[in-house]
């Protein structure tokens, strides 16, 4: 026991000692302050000490002015800053750990302790997902005060960011992991995780794509500019979209999903008996003074929750399950 909490200390000393480490923590925190520092009074919304919007319907206290609050959370926090550069940047500092774990000098430092290679590499892993859990729970703390003071939602459920997004750099680093115990190369892993994470994103999009055009297809919906319009009639969906769609539904069950777990932060927040009224409405048609009602709603809500949880997170689980045991393989057997 006391050497397994010698490794993880390790672990957390060489994050303190990561220049990047601090930046994600000092990023974090200025854009939890930031949101934080949104507020809304009778003319409108605010930022800081200057008033940005004079509108009547983001005065203080208007179910608007919350539901812009809340969405700008939820649409795009979660999935710009959270959910892509918070780990771009963790993953871009902790890809060269094992590697560098590797080298001549510094291996056999790590193997003279009387612990077992199998769970070298695991505590390792685990002490590496602190660099993503800690600056999250920082940022999560910040924004559920905020949204309590300012659109008077206490939502515990902000705190579900945290697992989930440190779910989703655990898919990209076991990877990293795997491929820097195999090559012991840095770039090599480093570029490796950038084209996983790309072709993922790729094959989310492309699935989101087939979806929205036969689910619309089949309720008689066609697509003007940024409306849909109900024609009534059942659009013809062509074979050829019908088979790649179950060609990458069936794709989805062995690639990670990275996207759609970050997204799940926002479907945990929203979709419940106290903010349902704010599913399927994007701050696009809150800017536009014209949130999204009927046909678009409920076609924006179908599309978020058209995948069970369990279809998000487990094959990703499975993923990390399959890399961490080769990656802890290699470790083990590998000549030193």
């Amino acid at each position: 026991m006391r050497e397994t909490l010698t490794i993880l200390g390790d672990s957390l000393k060489l994050l303190r000692a990561r220049k990047l480490f601090w930046i994600v923590v000092g990023i974090s925190l200025v854009v939890g302050l930031l949101y934080a520092s949104i507020g809304f009074n009778e003319e409108g919304a605010t930022f800081l000490w200057f008033q940005v919007a004079r509108n009547e319907l983001l005065v203080e206290g208007t179910e608007l002015s919350k539901m812009f609050y809340i969405l700008l959370f939820t649409n795009f926090i979660i999935p710009h800053w959270l959910g892509f550069l918070a780990v771009l940047l963790s993953i871009l500092t902790s890809c060269s750990v094992f590697p560098e774990l590797m080298k001549e000098g510094s291996i056999e430092t790590v193997l003279s302790k009387p612990v077992s290679r199998w769970k070298i590499f695991f505590v390792k892993y685990l002490g590496m997902l602190g660099f993503m859990a800690a600056p999250l729970t920082l940022f999560c703390l910040i924004v559920f005060l905020a949204l309590g003071l300012r659109a008077e939602v206490w939502k515990w459920e902000v705190f579900l960011a945290v697992p989930l997004l440190t779910f989703v750099y655990s898919i990209l680093y076991s990877f990293a992991v795997f491929v820097g115990v195999w090559t012991r190369s840095t770039l090599f892993a480093l570029l490796a995780t950038m084209m996983l994470w790309g072709v993922c994103f790729l094959v989310h999009l492309t699935e989101l794509g087939f979806y929205s055009r036969i689910r619309n297809a089949n309720a008689g919906l066609v697509q003007e500019g940024l409306e849909l319009v109900d024609t009534g009639e059942k659009q013809e969906v062509p074979e050829d979209h019908l088979r790649y769609y179950n060609l990458i539904r069936k794709s989805t069950w062995v690639l990670p999903k990275p996207r759609k777990t970050t997204l799940l932060t926002k479907r945990f927040l929203i979709f419940d008996d106290e903010l349902g009224e704010f599913a399927g409405v994007s701050l696009i048609g809150i800017g536009a003074q014209v949130p999204e009602e009927g046909i678009m709603r409920e076609a924006q809500i179908e599309a978020e929750k058209r995948m069970s949880v369990v279809e998000i997170l487990l094959p990703s689980a499975l993923f990390q399950v399959v890399m961490l045991g080769m990656g802890g393989w290699i470790f083990a057997r590998r000549d030193f």
